[in-house]
């Protein structure tokens, strides 16, 4: 019996710890999740305008005028020259049902210097 108890012991300790392994790896992964996006989509964080910037109000209301179903929730303004800002949104609630519009969350990218969308990444369904 005493032999029994010992290997499993032992499979469930090791089960145990590659599962805290992997949890561990994929998680310090994870805090790099900024830098992995822009290396995987250079295009959406690369602003080419020159220019003055819009002031970050006027960012989110053209986005809101150009997809009146969606309302900005987050909003990460640039601190660098040639970067973009990026706009999180979300759906709006329809006055006549009550209910949140059939809109995806997505994630804008604009160009802080004209506005211009640079990327799109939707985030639900």
């Amino acid at each position: 019996m005493r032999t029994l108890l010992v290997l499993l012991h032992r499979h469930i300790g090791l089960a145990t710890a590659l599962f805290l392994l992997m949890a561990g790896i994929t998680c310090s992964i994870l805090a790099f999740n900024h830098e992995l996006d822009e290396w995987l989509n250079p295009v959406f964080y690369l602003a080419t305008s020159e220019g003055e910037r819009l002031p970050p109000g006027d960012l989110v209301d053209k986005l809101q005028n150009e997809h009146p179903r969606l309302q900005v929730w987050y909003m990460k303004y640039p601190d660098d020259v040639g970067h973009t800002a990026l706009l999180a949104a979300v759906a709006r609630t329809d006055p006549s049902t009550g209910k949140p519009f059939a809109e995806p969350n997505q994630v804008f990218y604009l160009d802080p210097v004209n506005g211009e969308q640079k990327g799109l990444n939707p985030v639900g369904s």
